[in-house]
C-alpha cells in the first residue's frame, strides 16, 4: 500500500475507532476494565515481571489505575510515559505514587520529575490503542512514540496491548515501521498474536 493510501487508511480508522470507544457508555467501560485488570494480573504475563512499563489511562482508553496501583503495592518498578515533544519521544519515569503525576502533553498525565529508564530493562509494557487485530498489528494515535520507544526493548520483553473487544478487529493497516505487541487482553480474553 503506497504511504499516502495507508496514511488515509489509518486517518479513516483512527476516527472511526475514537467515536466508537467514546461511543460506549461509562458504566460498561468501568465493568470492561475491571474484567481486563483482573485477567492481566491473574494471568502469566503478570507473574515474574519486576519492571512494568504502562500507559496512564485518557479520556475513554482502558482504564488502567487499578494495573498501576497493583504495581506499586506488589513491589514492582512501576514506569510510566513521559513525552518530550520537541524531541519527539518518549521517555519511561519510574514513579513511586500516583501522587507525582501531574498534567503534561495533551493533558495525560506524567511525571513532573523523573529519571528515565532505558527500554531495555522492561519486562512488560502495557500500551494503549485505538484498534488491533490477532497478528499483533496496532493503530495508534499517529505521532509513532510507541513505535519509536518499542525499537529499544529486549527481544523477550512482552508487549501488551489493552482493548476492549470492538478494538479487535481483523486486520489493522500497518507499514514497516509500525511495531507490534505480542498479546493483546480484552474484557472477553486474551489473545496471544501471530505476527
Amino acid at each position: 500500500m503506497p504511504d499516502s493510501s495507508l496514511r488515509a487508511a489509518k486517518a479513516e480508522l483512527r476516527a472511526r475507532m475514537t467515536a466508537l470507544r467514546d461511543a460506549l457508555p461509562a458504566a460498561w467501560r468501568a465493568e470492561a476494565d475491571h474484567a481486563i485488570t483482573q485477567r492481566l494480573l491473574s494471568g502469566p504475563e503478570w507473574t515474574g515481571v519486576r519492571v512494568v512499563f504502562a500507559y496512564v489511562s485518557f479520556r475513554s482508553e482502558v482504564g488502567t489505575r487499578a494495573i498501576l496501583t497493583a504495581a506499586l503495592e506488589s513491589g514492582r518498578a512501576l514506569l510510566v510515559p513521559r513525552v518530550d515533544r520537541e524531541r519527539r519521544e518518549m521517555q519511561a519515569c519510574r514513579i513511586h505514587s500516583l501522587d507525582e503525576l501531574v498534567p503534561g502533553s495533551w493533558g495525560i498525565l506524567e511525571p513532573a520529575e523523573a529519571t528515565p529508564m532505558e527500554p531495555a530493562q522492561i519486562d512488560l509494557i502495557v500500551m494503549p490503542g485505538l484498534a488491533f487485530d490477532r497478528q499483533g498489528r496496532r493503530l495508534g494515535y499517529g505521532a509513532g512514540y510507541y513505535d519509536r520507544f518499542l525499537h529499544g526493548v529486549r527481544p523477550d520483553c512482552i508487549r501488551l496491548g489493552l482493548a476492549y473487544e470492538a478494538q479487535l478487529l481483523p486486520a489493522v493497516p500497518a507499514g514497516t515501521s509500525d511495531e507490534r505487541v505480542s498479546r493483546v487482553i480484552t474484557e472477553a480474553g486474551l489473545y496471544h498474536c501471530q505476527g
